[in-house]
């Protein structure tokens, strides 16, 4: 695909550092792009306007860092690919943007963003929990694999997911999902979907806004419930409260409970 090539000189120069024109013309040779920034001047300017009109130079600073070419690659995985689009009936052929990204043409890897609704043990939207290994993205249906996406039950996520042949498996994820910690003992009031409490000194106090939608999560399942009353009536343990875009989405209370044994039967 012409990614890589050298100089005049014939000398590939693997010690020194890459520059921001290489890395485009890199990028864009892999997604399939070279003939068209060939045809808007060659390297460098051409590469450098193809890398800008296909999004691989989006929010990279002027200084460009080591920073910058992740953003680069990241930039450059979630981009369509250009190739063979189809050939017609006189045998020729029609090229153009692949409605599949850089990761999905070449890894079958594709990505998804949403709140996990049910995994084996909840499930937010009904009574039917997902399968053992599962978590549910709305209508997605996803094998855990060697994650623990299942813990981000009512969390909002960014997930990237193998397409397989009768499964897709979860390779990698991140919650962009901001948490709140609050004790058991600042909670102060939950009334008319409103919680307020006291900050970590115990001197001011929060309230914050709860749309009577928003699942409360207690000890990993939902509550249908006495949700009120859990949370007023929470002695020993904590809350987190979950934010997405600056708006509360899950509640997960997290109950202690002591218990006094007075005998231990080690046989059973």
């Amino acid at each position: 695909q012409g990614a890589l090539s050298v100089g005049e000189d014939r000398l590939f120069k693997p010690d020194e550092a890459i520059t921001y024109s290489e890395i485009c013309k890199i990028l864009v040779c892999i997604l399939g792009y070279g003939v068209l920034a060939e045809q808007k001047g060659g390297y460098p300017q051409g590469y450098l306007k193809q890398a800008w009109d296909i999004g691989i130079s989006k929010n990279i600073s002027e200084n460009f860092t080591s920073d910058d070419i992740y953003r680069m690659l990241y930039n450059a995985c979630h981009a369509n690919v250009f190739g063979l689009d189809d050939i017609d009936e006189n045998k020729s052929a029609n090229f153009g943007i692949s409605d599949k990204t850089a990761l999905e043409f070449y890894r079958d890897v594709y990505c998804a963003k949403g709140i996990i609704t049910k995994n084996e043990y909840t499930s937010l939207t009904d009574f039917t929990n997902a399968g053992k290994g599962t978590v549910h993205m709305g209508s997605l249906v996803l094998n855990v694999g060697e994650t623990d996406i299942f813990k981000q039950i009512g969390n909002h996520v960014e997930l990237y997911y193998q397409d397989d042949s009768d499964e897709n498996t979860v390779v990698y994820y991140y919650s962009d999902t901001e948490t709140v910690t609050i004790k058991a003992k600042d909670i102060d009031e939950f009334s008319d979907n409103k919680l307020t409490y006291y900050t970590a000194n115990g001197e001011k106090i929060k309230k914050v806004s709860v749309h009577k939608e928003v699942p409360f999560i207690m000890n990993g399942k939902v509550l249908t419930e006495n949700k009120a009353n859990e949370l007023n009536n929470l002695k020993y343990g904590y809350i987190v409260l979950s934010f997405y875009s600056d708006r509360c989405i899950a509640i997960n209370i997290m109950k202690e409970e002591t218990y006094v044994v007075q005998t231990v039967d080690r046989d059973n």
